[in-house]
């Protein structure tokens, strides 16, 4: 057996024991700040800073500006793969929940895996479009369109627009036919 001396440590798996409490509204979740610097440039920037001096439990809570369902299922993605890639069927709140902070704290792998949930139900082609029309999918009422609409324009997904604005045209000439 080699002797500590000798031992390199892999240092992308190489994780500290730190915890840190992240809040947001009046939710908070105890996790590995490790975990999260490793899969989020933002979350590893923002550790890096002092911390106000807040603590609960000993530990240092970071407050969050999120909305905290979607901060739950960010975390929960982030740490057991809850969040799995199509053709699984999550929900579509989940979807744009996880699209926005997947975003806003540079996730890529999550921001990718929203994108696509979101690419089955907006495809590029119109023989996919016309396809998943005819499925009739739950999706696609006014709400979630202009919800659509409003994260591919925040998260720099133009791709989806095209989609997103034909369906919405299809609500409309249906209301006026």
């Amino acid at each position: 057996m080699a002797e500590n001396g000798s031992l390199e440590k892999v240092e992308p798996l190489w994780f500290s024991l730190d915890a840190v409490v992240l809040r947001a509204d009046t939710r908070v979740f105890r996790v590995f700040a490790a975990i999260l610097r490793a899969q989020s440039s933002v979350f590893a920037d923002m550790f890096t800073f002092p911390q106000q001096m807040e603590t609960m439990d000993g530990i240092s809570v970071v407050k969050l500006h999120d909305n905290p369902d979607d901060k739950r299922l960010q975390l929960l993605t982030c740490l057991n793969s809850f969040f799995v890639p199509p053709p699984a069927n999550p929900e579509f709140g989940h979807i744009i929940g996880i699209l926005r902070l997947s975003h806003k704290y540079n996730v890529p792998y999550l921001r990718r895996r929203a994108l696509d949930h979101l690419g089955t139900m907006y495809p590029m082609s119109l023989l996919h479009f016309d396809c998943t029309l005819a499925e009739g999918p739950q999706h696609w009422i006014p709400s979630t369109v202009f919800a659509v609409l409003r994260v591919c324009e925040e998260v720099g997904a133009p791709w989806l627009l095209p989609a997103a604005y034909h369906c919405l045209c299809q609500l409309l000439i249906a209301v006026l036919v």
